[in-house]
């Protein structure tokens, strides 16, 4: 078993938006300080008070990633049931983390970020990504079903299509897919394993549908989003049971000329799983069926974004580095559902406001908000924990030097120990103590460091 970290992108449909039409993506190009979020400057934003934006994982840590602006107010955090207020202001523009947890008993656990409006020139929320802490297996094969596999069974058969040319649709795996517009068309997968996958395209003109798994459903989605990404994890289940399974995925268009799409999907064998929680994601308008039941093998539960370790780590898609010093991806707002290696960074404050386009993505473990504390102090007592981080060397060989599905992502040369779970405390050479366990900067929970 190890340690390892996850990175989704705002735009993953593993974080839910509520209410969906109350959120919208931020704007590249209106937006002057876009270019500091990741990704090429994607994010989610709301303005109106009690919005919120939850995830659920497997795991033992969560890190929460945003802004604080001139134009933002407080939010709430609740996990597990406890919420925190803090404050988002910020007089120059700050991208950082939101929310850092503490170390948390390995299991399922919920964060929801709320808007707390309380003054209407500042009344704005916003996510850019989200990493957690999860154990996976260390070992463990992967099978890769290709939308072509014949264990998918498409119903009715003439009602789906190949042609994604013509439906504007592409950066698919292997470069094909499966099409439909019809209300009720279905996708079904027989497996056998304890851990599924199934990946797809989310945007604009992409419909909402519905999950089954071993006959039970397991919720209705939605893959509309305002830009277009394809290879995004529409769902995924884990600690099934060993055996024989089945997950049908049905289109329920909202409007005509909607497409839903299957691009491919990966099986773990029970072996393999680090894990032994139930497992369900999809899209960020999911309403999840709350219910369990059904046979032994069939543990399906509410559980969005906890994913299976072994899925992920061999779901990546062929790509080089998502840091955002590089230039945007031919697709767009690429969904970074990445992983690797726990690499525990010294503390970072959050970039002072003249450095708040910097390409250096510093972070810090957000304090509670208190009213009659100012934001300098805040940020003074940040600093005084500051360290640099390792530069990454800039990526070799652009979009054909990634992995590909199937394969498992290598243990950087520079990768460290995992830390034991349950560690409270991180000895730091000469310092007498440091903080504790500390977040990731996107970087490290989306690329491995490379040797030099």
């Amino acid at each position: 078993m190890t340690s390892t970290n996850f990175t989704i992108d705002n735009i993953n449909p593993l974080i839910i938006y509520n209410p969906a039409a109350l959120w919208i993506e931020g704007s590249k190009t209106l937006d002057p300080s876009a270019s500091s979020y990741s990704n090429g400057g994607t994010f989610t934003v709301c303005t109106t008070k009690d919005s919120s934006a939850s995830f659920t994982f497997n795991g033992t840590q969560v890190f929460v990633h945003g802004a604080k602006r001139s134009n933002h107010g407080p939010y709430s955090v609740t996990l597990d049931g406890t919420t925190t207020l803090f404050d988002g202001f910020s007089q120059g523009a700050i991208v950082g983390t939101l929310f850092v947890s503490p170390v948390l008993n390995f299991g399922t656990h919920i964060v929801t970020v709320s808007n707390q409006l309380n003054d209407t020139s500042r009344p704005y929320l916003d996510i850019d990504f989200i990493t957690w802490t999860t154990i996976v297996s260390a070992s463990g094969q992967t099978t890769a079903k290709e939308d072509t596999d014949p264990a998918f069974t498409y119903q009715p058969a003439t009602q789906w299509g190949t042609d994604l040319s013509s439906a504007l649709l592409t950066g698919f795996s292997s470069n094909n897919g499966h099409v439909t517009q019809a209300t009720g068309a279905s996708a079904s997968l027989a497996f056998t394993g304890s851990s599924i996958a199934v990946f797809g395209s989310v945007g604009p003109n992409l419909s909402p549908y519905t999950v089954t798994l071993d006959g039970i459903p397991a919720g209705s989605f939605n893959a509309t989003k305002q830009d277009y990404t394809a290879q995004v994890a529409l769902y995924s289940a884990s600690n099934l049971g060993d055996g024989n399974h089945t997950i049908e995925l049905k289109a329920t268009p909202a409007s005509p000329g909607q497409f839903f799409v299957i691009d491919f999907a990966n099986v773990v064998p029970a072996a393999a799983i680090g894990s032994t929680t139930s497992v369900s994601a999809g899209t960020g308008t999911s309403t999840p069926n709350n219910q369990r039941g059904g046979s032994p093998k069939s543990n399906i539960g509410p559980i969005i974004g906890g994913v299976v370790g072994g899925i992920v780590v061999l779901a990546l898609r062929r790509q080089g580095s998502r840091s955002k010093n590089n230039l945007p991806s031919a697709l767009g707002n690429e969904d970074k559902f990445h992983v690797q290696p726990l690499i525990p960074p010294a503390p970072t404050p959050y970039p002072s406001a003249a450095h708040s386009h910097s390409h250096s993505y510093s972070i810090s473990q957000s304090q509670p908000y208190a009213a009659s504390a100012s934001a300098s102090a805040s940020a003074s007592a940040s600093a005084s924990a500051s360290a640099s981080l390792p530069p990454l060397e800039p990526p070799r060989g652009g979009n054909s030097s990634g992995r590909r599905k199937g394969m498992p992502l290598p243990l950087p040369p520079t990768a460290n120990v995992p830390l034991p779970i349950g560690t409270s405390r991180l000895y730091v050479p000469g310092r007498e103590q440091d903080f504790g366990p500390l977040p990731p900067d996107y970087e490290q929970a989306t690329e491995p460091y490379r040797g030099t």
